[in-house]
């Protein structure tokens, strides 16, 4: 028997895909049965026009291969019939003295078989998706051909019947196996599994239906348990038809216990269709849940977080949460679900009140330490995080101590220290892994340990935490490109910020020099500066379904833009440069010159990176930018200021700067303007790549701990803290302390002194 999972482990489950659960729980319930077993299958395993005889894993999941060596490894017989005399003489081919195969009509066969099979198996009539009662009726004609020698604990399947919940409730069985499932609701049949495949046990109760009467709010409560234990079970049609019967019967509840019972049966169809994401139709389910029962707050609590959370309606949930906490205010679980909303909306001092409150109730819980940190980290207040951190090594959940014990370390520069926390978190354990890698790897690039942070950076895929991160690894289900040679085609898509995409697209020519077929699909407002800059790649605006694929044409591989320095082993010391590789339109340079000063020096400035909505990221952009009033010690220099901001900052800029951008700029203005220019000053931002990866002369003020892999953070001695390996044209002013970010002066005091001496160069 260990035999035959250890190669349906290793061999069939990888190739099975949704199938593999299903025909796992049909060799469990085998099994059990301690002796050799007999399987029918209608419909063997056949080849089509993509598969070779034997490896059609995705058509028909080779169910006769399974179920041969099933019986081969495990004792037993199968008999398979197949009414396609090719398919059969192949199958026969693939099989031992176990297995027989029949060339038969299917209805046929089985009205002869005078044996109880151990499991019945239906899959004979190929399934027509937009025609689908040809199957369905044959195989309810080969179940009922055989149902004579069905036994209580013969399990019948049908494969290709998945099952869903509607809107209002009811079952559905579509597929093959329909008019199957709706004999096996008319006689009670006992439901052992429903997913792509459906299986039951009790086909032979023939009539016996269970049909409980309703009548005394005993009564009601024995249904209640038997429709709790069928949810438990896994076995959510039987949850449902019961559930069902309890809404009937509570249609107008009268009693408290009629109440309850209809609002949990409520919840269940909620539940059931937050799997398919369908959150309006949920939202309704619940709402009619507290309306029975009103004083549920686990209930308002799962619909805060699991519907209008979900779907951005944060006020509702905060109302909902609100209301949890008035109608328990002891429920520590209230109190932290509102915490969090809270926090959502940037509202910080609420959400502290909220986990101040949760932790009174719950002083020893971890979880609620760990609530509390989660807002001073975004504060930020690390003194108090650290405090609390420390209590958290104390418990059984010191891997997460030691995790946001390491993220204080990295948010503060001191990045080996966050390498051996954040590495210690992972030896202990943690609930997100995947965060603390990512983590890790930020720290990594930092310090120039750019190998290890790309591996580090891998672990996106895997993260919960931050959508943006995991998506463009899992976009798309054709395979990450790892350096497979050509000939192929490799479709390189845009992923985080405007810089990080003008900066990696460096790599589009390595792809192109290689021999590689390369599309690049790009934000919008980059299209026409790539398509100029890469001409023999396909440049295409990023889908307007994204992350969906409308416009995508067919590739054998993709690659997120942040992927290709980790397959290209870019190190601190390699990075690829080859010249200036993004280039302006002609036609808006001059444009751009017309409107320019035509004596002096022309510099441009850019003093803020954007600030964005969000209690850490609002104070992270903050900390990269400074306000326009910073620069007044350069109002007097004999220069032309010429303005490069965009956005709402744009706002503070003075008259002794000159401002010939438009409004809305694409990145075509803003090159043509940087190709005028003499030289670039700017905070860490966008503009600082786009200069650097045209090769002009860019000078990038930052914080002494730029937290980014393109200007790493200051150490003794490192070749980047005056320049960025990224850029030969760029040099790097720091802030002259660590972790004081909103300090300028000093930064503007250096570049002004160099701004001096280059107007002796």
């Amino acid at each position: 028997m260990s035999n035959f999972w250890t190669w349906f482990d290793a061999e069939a489950r990888p190739k099975l895909g949704f199938r593999a659960q299903t025909f796992a729980k049909m060799f469990e319930y085998l099994d059990k049965l301690d002796r050799p077993v007999t399987i029918v299958e209608t419909g063997c395993t056949r080849s089509d026009e993509h598969y070779n005889i034997g490896d059609n894993w995705g058509g028909d999941g080779c169910s006769t291969i399974i179920f041969d060596k099933y019986v081969s490894e495990c004792g037993g017989t199968l008999n398979s019939v197949d009414i396609n005399p090719e398919y059969t003489a192949l199958c026969r081919g693939l099989v031992n003295g176990h297995t027989t195969i029949t060339t038969q009509d299917s209805v046929e066969f089985l009205k002869g078989f005078k044996q109880t099979p151990d499991l019945l198996y239906l899959d004979s009539f190929d399934l027509n998706p937009h025609k689908p009662l040809a199957s369905e009726i044959h195989h309810i004609k080969e179940l009922e051909a055989i149902l004579p020698f069905i036994a209580p604990g013969t399990l019948v399947a049908v494969d290709d019947s998945p099952t869903s919940i509607s809107e209002i409730g009811d079952v559905k069985v579509s597929g093959k196996g329909a008019l199957v499932a709706r004999y096996a609701l008319e006689v009670g049949a006992d439901l052992r599994f429903a997913m792509y495949q459906i299986g039951w046990t009790g086909m032979h109760k023939r009539n016996e239906v269970d049909d409980e009467i309703i009548d005394s709010d005993e009564s009601l409560k024995k249904i209640v348990l038997k429709a709790r234990k069928y949810y438990e079970d896994g076995r959510n049609i039987d949850a449902s038809n019961t559930y069902r019967k309890i809404l009937f019967a509570t249609n107008e509840p009268q009693s408290g216990t009629a109440r309850v019972a209809n609002g949990e049966a409520c919840l269940f169809f909620a539940r059931a269709l937050l799997t398919n994401k369908k959150y309006g139709s949920a939202l309704d389910w619940y709402t009619k849940a507290l309306f029975s029962d009103p004083r549920a707050v686990d209930y308002r609590l799962e619909m805060a977080t699991k519907v209008h959370r979900q779907i951005g309606n944060v006020k509702a949930a905060q109302h909902e949460a609100r209301v949890a906490t008035k109608i328990e205010p002891d429920n520590p679980n209230a109190w932290r679900v509102l915490g969090g909303i809270e926090h959502d909306l940037g509202n910080a001092n609420n959400a502290i009140a909220c986990y101040e409150k949760e932790l009174a109730l719950a002083p020893d819980d971890p979880d609620a330490i760990l609530d509390m940190v989660s807002v001073l980290l975004d504060i930020p207040d690390y003194e108090k995080a650290e405090e609390l951190l420390n209590r958290v090594l104390e418990t059984d959940r010191k891997g997460e101590g030691y995790h946001g014990l390491g993220f204080i370390a990295h948010r503060t520069a001191r990045h080996e220290e966050a390498i051996e926390l954040l590495t210690k978190a992972l030896e202990i354990g943690v609930t997100q892994p995947a965060t603390v890698h990512w983590t890790r790897s930020l720290s990594y690039h930092a310090i120039g340990k750019y190998k290890e942070g790309w591996k580090d950076h891998d672990w996106r895929a895997l993260e919960k935490t931050q959508r943006a991160l995991s998506v463009p690894i899992l976009r798309f289900v054709v395979p990450l490109w790892n350096g497979e040679p050509p000939p192929a085609s490799i479709h390189v898509h845009a992923e985080a910020g405007a810089g990080d995409n003008l900066c990696c697209s460096r790599y589009i020519k390595l792809l192109v020099d290689r021999g590689y077929d390369v599309r690049y699909e790009t934000y919008a407002d980059m299209v026409s500066l790539m398509e100029r800059s890469f001409p023999e790649v396909k440049i295409m605006p990023q889908s307007p379904d994204y992350p969906g694929t409308i416009g995508v044409r067919p590739f054998d591989y993709h690659a997120p833009a942040g992927w290709l320095p980790k397959v290209f082993e870019t190190d601190i010391d390699t990075v690829p440069w080859f010249g200036p590789y993004l280039k302006p339109d002609p036609g808006l340079i001059a444009k751009y010159s017309e409107k320019l000063p035509r004596n002096g020096k022309k510099v441009g400035l850019c003093w803020s990176s954007g600030i964005r909505e969000g209690l850490w990221i609002a104070e992270y952009g903050k900390r990269k930018s400074m306000h326009f009033d910073s620069l007044e010690p350069f109002k007097n220099l004999p220069f032309n200021f010429i303005n490069l901001q965009v956005g709402p900052e744009r706002k503070q800029m003075k008259d002794w700067v000159h401002d010939v951008l438009p409004e809305q700029p694409s990145w075509d203005d803003t090159a043509a303007l940087v190709a005028n220019l003499d030289l670039v000053i700017c905070v860490d931002t966008a503009v600082a790549h786009l200069a650097g990866a045209m090769g002009k002369p860019v000078w990038v003020m930052c914080k002494k701990d730029a937290q980014s892999w393109h200007f790493l953070c200051e150490r003794p001695g490192a070749p980047w803290n005056t320049a960025s390996p990224w850029y030969p044209s760029a040099r790097v002013f720091r802030q002259h302390r660590f972790n004081e970010p909103h300090f300028w002066d000093e930064v503007i005091e250096d570049v002004g002194s160099a701004l001096k001496r280059h107007l002796d160069e």
